[in-house]
């Protein structure tokens, strides 16, 4: 009984802690053929800036995050997960 009170009680706890749906889509979008944990975390920090903190970014801010999210989510390899991050900041860097 306490085991189903906790699970409960994490489950209401996540659902309201993000509650923009265009921030549940990205996520739901990005994140889930993501293979490496470092990934997920910029995949995550991405969606999150764009669409739960955008209210200040520039536009290549926001470019960036979405150069991120085009290339990031399938990535096998720390290196190339590195590598894409330094290109996608170069690319757009303001």
């Amino acid at each position: 009984m306490m085991l189903l009170v906790i699970g409960t009680s994490a489950r209401a706890q996540w659902s309201d802690f993000d509650t923009n749906p265009a921030y549940d889509d990205c996520i739901l979008e990005h994140l889930s053929g993501a293979k490496l944990d470092i990934a997920s975390q910029l995949i995550t920090n991405a969606c999150y800036e764009n669409y739960e903190d955008s209210g200040l970014m520039s536009d290549e801010d926001r470019a960036y995050n979405q150069c991120l999210l085009d290339y990031l989510p399938r990535v096998e390899s720390i290196t190339a997960t590195l590598q894409i991050r330094r290109v996608c900041a170069r690319k757009f860097d303001d």
